[in-house]
């Protein structure tokens, strides 16, 4: 999902990833913040980057998206528990 919202960031066509360092370099390199190891920090940390990711290009995309707040704060409650807690 990340991939064709970070191609029409920088104007190309959305078609997934391949070659997305050419066509949207400063995106691609924000997606570096999307990857981790096997660590629970890591893996949370990852996925707090992909949440402001896909709030911010969403956003600034002009995609008609429609956000349902409530369930999003419980969501993000629910991630932010899961990684300071463990499993």
């Amino acid at each position: 999902m990340l991939g064709p919202l970070a191609a029409r960031r920088a104007g190309a066509i959305p078609r997934g990833v391949r070659h997305l360092e050419s066509i949207a370099p400063d995106e691609a390199r924000n997606l570096q913040a999307t990857l981790c190891g096997y660590d629970r920090h890591e893996a949370g940390r990852a996925l707090l980057a992909t949440v402001d990711l896909y709030r911010r290009w969403s956003d600034a995309g002009g995609a008609v998206v429609e956000r349902r707040h409530h369930a999003e704060k419980l969501a993000m409650q629910y991630l932010h528990d899961v990684i300071d807690q463990g499993c």
